[in-house]
């Protein structure tokens, strides 16, 4: 397999784990949403449960803050397996653009009104979690010390 090849398939391998990452958050906050609205109908009274605005914000708090975690830690995989800035900003950018498709339809089920910046958030927390590690010195990669090369193809 040629270099461009390579770069290619493992660009394919993080935009595939990436979108798998998000669905597994998605379901753990359909979990806390169902667990939220159960332990609420239990401990509280008629007129102070939580509403569904309540529980939709703490279901898209946690997919933010897991994408931010999960998006650092597998850029810096990425980066530590390839060493090309370009590269990892390009494959960072392009599984962003596939995540905003997987979530989008997901988020459109919710209960906020504003279905359309859904992604809005998601893509932020993607960015912040990613775009450090794109940038940090080789020194500062979590992975650095790590035998782990799960995109070297």
């Amino acid at each position: 397999m040629r270099a461009a090849e390579r770069a290619f398939v493992a660009s394919l391998a993080y935009a595939v784990i990436s979108g798998l990452l998000l669905l597994v958050q998605v379901v753990l906050a359909g979990l806390l949403i169902l667990t939220g609205s159960a332990a609420a109908r239990l401990f509280c009274s008629d007129g102070a449960c939580p509403g569904p605005l309540m529980l939709d914000s703490a279901a898209f708090a946690f997919i933010s803050v897991a994408t931010a975690l999960s998006q650092y830690y597998l850029a810096s995989l990425f980066h530590h397996s390839h060493r090309s800035r370009a590269l990892t900003l390009f494959t960072v950018l392009a599984a962003l653009f596939v995540s905003v498709f997987v979530f989008a339809p997901l988020a459109a089920r919710s209960r906020f009104e504003a279905y359309w910046l859904a992604w809005l958030p998601l893509a932020a927390a993607f960015l912040l979690g990613a775009l450090p590690a794109v940038f940090q010195k080789e020194a500062d990669n979590p992975w650095k010390d790590s035998g782990t090369d799960i995109f070297r193809f």
